[in-house]
């Protein structure tokens, strides 16, 4: 996880998931990588190859992981959390 989010944002939307549902994350994560590496086919899913485009990346890929994480109103908790 770490690798993947360097941000506060992405860290905290990661440990909001892992306190409510933490079997979950790893998948969501996963899920949401994929999802943007389906868009972006010259992007692989490696997080070390991002190189400076990492922040750009992220903050994409955030965006899909942030409002799908499964759990109780996730899309609302991470609305309050890119809010502080």
């Amino acid at each position: 996880m770490s690798d993947y989010f360097k941000s506060e944002l992405g860290r905290a939307a990661a440990l909001d998931q892992h306190v409510n549902r933490p079997a979950y994350v790893p998948e969501d994560i996963k899920k949401a990588v994929h999802a943007y590496t389906g868009k972006h086919p010259d992007v692989k899913p490696d997080p070390a190859t991002w190189d400076v485009n990492h922040a750009k990346i992220e903050a994409e890929i955030l965006e899909i992981y942030g409002n799908a994480r499964r759990g109780t109103d996730m899309p609302l908790r991470f609305k309050k959390l890119k809010a502080k």
